[in-house]
């Protein structure tokens, strides 16, 4: 979750996101399609990434540690 919540961070320091307590994913994604729509990949893969925590935060998959890794490195890239 906290991977997830810093990517959400880094969306809104770069000014593509507003957060707010309220907004369930999916308006952080709709968000982030109407602010980065020239950005496609951005979106995609903030989509791939949604869904993967949702498998895992809603139990139906394991956390793995090359999924965390990557993660983090595609934290750090844009960082």
């Amino acid at each position: 979750r906290a991977l997830f919540l810093a990517a959400l961070a880094q969306h809104a320091h770069e000014g593509l996101l507003i957060l707010a307590k309220f907004k369930t994913n999916l308006d952080y994604e709709a968000e982030l399609r109407r602010r980065a729509h020239s950005r496609v990949g951005l979106v995609e893969e903030f989509r791939n990434r949604r869904r993967q925590f949702e498998e895992v935060w809603y139990g139906a998959e394991p956390a793995s540690d090359g999924l965390v890794r990557a993660w983090l490195q595609q934290l750090e890239g844009r960082a």
